[in-house]
C-alpha cells in the first residue's frame, strides 16, 4: 500500500474548494494540488481548434466562463448564440468523451498524470471532485489514504446545469465541512479535519 495521501474536495462552484486546496497545499508538508479537468481542458481546446493558453483563461475566469464565446461553436440547443466555455466543457465531457471512452476516462487520466508527474509529493489535493468514477480511479490504489471533503456553503448549490454533484463512495472516508463563517474559520476548520484524519490514520 502506498503512503501517498489523496484529498478530494467536493462542492458546488464558489463553495471554497480552490481556496481551501491552495491553503492545504501551502500548509501541509510536501503537498500539491491537481484538477481532474486538466485533461478535459486539453480535449476541449483541441476540439474548438484553440490553443490551450487561449481556452483555459476563458474557461476558468468567472467573468468569461458563463458568457457565450465567439471562438466556440454555435450551441445546437440555441443557434442564436455560441457555447459558453462552461457549456463547451460539459458538452465535450458528457456528450463526446465519456460516451466513447468511458465515465472513468478523466479519472484514469488524472491517476496516470499523478503517477508520472507528482510521484515525489506526499499529499495530492484534487480541488474539483464531482464524479464517483473519478474517485474510484484513485481510491482503488489509495483507499486507506483517501479523504473526501464535501463542502457546504449557504446560498451555493449544484444547479440544473451542473453535471457534477456531491459524491459518495463506499470505503472512502467522507467528511462534511461547512463554509458558513469567515474565510479564516473555514480554512482553519479544513486544516483541523486533515490533521485529525492524519493522526487517526496512524
Amino acid at each position: 500500500m502506498s503512503s501517498k495521501r489523496i484529498i478530494l474536495l467536493n462542492g458546488p462552484i464558489n463553495s471554497g474548494k480552490d481556496v481551501l486546496g491552495e491553503h492545504l497545499a501551502k500548509t501541509l508538508p510536501n503537498a500539491t494540488t491537481m484538477m481532474f479537468k486538466d485533461s478535459l481542458y486539453d480535449w476541449a481546446a483541441a476540439m474548438a481548434s484553440l490553443p490551450k493558453e487561449v481556452f483555459i483563461p476563458l474557461a476558468s475566469e468567472r467573468k468569461t466562463k458563463e458568457l457565450p464565446c465567439q471562438l466556440l461553436p454555435k450551441n445546437p440547443k440555441d443557434f442564436t448564440r455560441h457555447y459558453t466555455p462552461r457549456e463547451w466543457l460539459i458538452y465535450v465531457s458528457e456528450e463526446v468523451i465519456k460516451p466513447r471512452l468511458g465515465k472513468d476516462f478523466f479519472g484514469m487520466q488524472s491517476r496516470n498524470k499523478m503517477f508520472a508527474n507528482f510521484s515525489d509529493y506526499d499529499t495530492v489535493i484534487f480541488t474539483d471532485c464531482g464524479f464517483a468514477e473519478e474517485v474510484l480511479c484513485l481510491t482503488s490504489f489509495y483507499e486507506e489514504q483517501a479523504l473526501l471533503l464535501q463542502i457546504y456553503r449557504p446560498g451555493y448549490e449544484f444547479g440544473p446545469k451542473d453535471s457534477r454533484g456531491y459524491v459518495n463512495v463506499d470505503k472512502v472516508k467522507t467528511v462534511k465541512i461547512q463554509n458558513d463563517s469567515t474565510l479564516e474559520a473555514f480554512l482553519t476548520k479544513g486544516l483541523d479535519i486533515i490533521n485529525y484524519w492524519e493522526e487517526f490514520s496512524k
